[in-house]
């Protein structure tokens, strides 16, 4: 490339608007990752001839590189209409509106592409994707075979094809096919990763956390992978407040008029000292009951209410009776147990208890949104214990596996879900989600070498991954995601 380059440089010194060396020229700064150069060269071209489809085509890619994909759709429109015939404009405008979530309009444009060129397994393959993100199983999982057919290569399909039979609860077809992808990368880190969550659906916490380790080994071996992704795809969520507060009302009203004594605790408790609010991005409500409140006497207190839905057993061993509201927001109830100077409360995450212990507090009153409620007596030092000494600053990457008062510091489940946590976030191009995952990690156990390998490698990266298209994750139902 290098000598092509300095012919061409040579042409163009004798005979500046030589048209096919400027072409050539601007294909080679592409090539080499160039794409401010590729543009001031082919601009010349395109003035100087408005009619080369190949010119449009690649002005655009240079376009598409800088991250200006409207444009860039518009220049491959271009040059489609010149040349109805080029697979790969339509293809690449397809992945500019993918990567604007135009999905109808790209997912229209991919059937194009496999109407000229029907062995195209990369269109295929993106085709089932879209498919996947509308829930279209599926028809997603004949999109990702007639890729696989096409191209054994192209890696991603077989792993999408596996993670949508997951998604339709065909785990045997899932291994099977993870079987062929292993085979050919043994290191494939997203075949680990939807294993590891096929496992984590059985309850075999134990193997799943190999999984996830060898998800995670992948990724640190090779940085490559992290290409895969679209940056910032996993945005923090904003829930509705209005519609919280009057959750909130209609838990208090129900809670008081049966008599049932009640705290607010965790991350309700720290919207409601820190902000007078509820936090945008907490997705549930926390309550703090006294063990003796048995989950019976919850029920019997919510239940006349149609607007709630109970989704936790009413044994007296249930340590967290849970509800939904209105089928939109989540209600927690954490029993408090009481040892000598300390209490705990926890939950199970299949099969596995976790424990978060304080030291035993009393209550205070307090009013929130307008409502009379009790918290905490030392409610300061109850939020350090439960998010650590910078519980003041806003922390929306905050997870829940990542108490610092959790019971035995790091329990297996724990682990399971913090290295899940931790490879989506890398996966999907969020460095600081992934970032501050790692942090949390290794407060609970700053002897994870592996972690700590991982972290070092995404401080090395820059702030944003570079990639076109969103990974398959983004459109599964992911186990690991279904936390309290």
């Amino acid at each position: 490339m290098q000598a092509s380059e300095t012919i061409c440089r040579a042409i163009i010194a004798d005979d500046p608007d030589n048209q096919q060396a400027l072409q050539l020229l601007g294909a080679l700064f592409l090539e080499t990752g160039r794409p401010h150069e590729a543009e001031s060269v082919l601009r010349k071209c395109a003035a100087a001839d408005q009619h080369s489809a190949e010119v449009l085509h690649n002005l655009a890619l240079s376009r598409a590189a800088q991250g200006e994909l409207h444009e860039a759709a518009h220049l491959f429109a271009r040059a489609i209409v010149l040349h109805p015939d080029y697979p790969s404009s339509y293809y690449n405008l397809a992945l500019a509106l993918q990567a604007q979530g135009e999905a109808d309009k790209a997912a229209a444009v991919y059937r194009r592409v496999v109407a000229l060129e029907p062995n195209h397994a990369e269109a295929w393959n993106n085709l089932g994707i879209l498919s996947h993100a509308k829930g279209e199983l599926k028809e997603a999982c004949e999109h990702y075979k007639r890729a696989r057919a096409a191209n054994p290569d192209v890696e991603s399909a077989g792993t999408n094809l596996a993670s949508a039979l997951r998604a339709l609860g065909d785990h045997d077809g899932a291994k099977a096919v993870f079987g062929g992808v292993l085979a050919r990368n043994p290191r494939d880190p997203l075949a680990h990763y939807v294993l590891a969550q096929i496992d984590y659906i059985a309850g075999d916490v134990a193997h799943s956390t190999e999984k996830l380790a060898l998800a995670l080994d992948a990724l640190t071996e090779k940085p490559r992978w992290l290409g895969h992704a679209a940056p910032g795809v996993r945005q923090v969520p904003h829930y509705d407040m209005k519609r919280y507060r009057q959750t909130f009302g209609a838990v208090v009203e129900r809670l008081n008029a049966a008599k049932i004594d009640f705290s607010l605790l965790c991350g309700t408790l720290l919207g409601a000292i820190r902000d007078g609010d509820f936090i945008r991005h907490d997705k549930d409500m926390d309550f703090g009951i006294e063990a003796a409140v048995t989950p019976a006497m919850i029920d019997a207190a919510l239940s006349p209410d149609p607007r709630f839905r109970r989704t936790g057993s009413l044994a007296d061993d249930n340590i967290l009776p849970s509800y939904y509201f209105e089928e939109y927001a989540a209600i927690d109830f954490f029993r408090l147990y009481r040892e000598e100077d300390f209490l705990w409360y926890g939950l199970y995450w299949y099969g596995n208890l976790v424990q978060w212990r304080h030291r035993a507090f009393g209550y205070r009153d307090f009013t929130f949104l307008g409502l009379p409620v009790k918290i905490p007596s030392d409610s300061e030092r109850y939020l350090r214990e439960c998010y650590g000494e910078n519980w003041r600053t806003p922390d929306p990457y905050f997870a829940t596996w990542a108490s610092p008062n959790t019971v035995g510091s790091f329990p297996p489940v724990c682990r399971c879900l913090a290295y899940a946590n931790i490879f989506k976030a890398s996966w999907s191009g969020d460095r600081d989600r992934a970032l501050r995952y790692c942090e949390q990690a290794l407060v609970l156990d700053p002897q994870d070498k592996r972690v700590a390998a991982l972290r070092d490698m995404l401080r090395a990266q820059s702030s944003r991954f570079g990639a076109a298209q969103r990974s398959v994750l983004e459109a599964l139902d992911d186990p690991f995601d279904n936390l309290p």
